[in-house]
């Protein structure tokens, strides 16, 4: 399966950068955490998806700068009673 994502072709944007884009996949992720596992591997599909979700934005030169959107849990250890 290969992640396409239409009607920005004429933005100059990279798909990563632009917020709807971004809010849309991380929806279809809270949704379906396991469709990445059926990406081709042989496309940017899993990076694209990736970039969005955790926060990535890139910039000229093919370089990116995270931005985190998320903390992880705290996990919390019980004690055996």
């Amino acid at each position: 399966m290969t992640l396409v994502v239409n009607g920005y072709n004429n933005d100059p944007r990279e798909l990563v950068d632009i917020p709807e884009v971004r809010a849309m996949l991380r929806q279809r992720e809270a949704t379906w955490p396991h469709w990445a596992y059926f990406f081709n591997q042989v496309d940017d599909s899993i990076k694209l998806l990736l970039s969005c979700v955790a926060g990535a934005s890139s910039w000229a030169e093919g370089r990116s700068r995270w931005t985190p959107i998320w903390s992880p849990p705290r996990w919390r250890v019980a004690s055996a009673a």
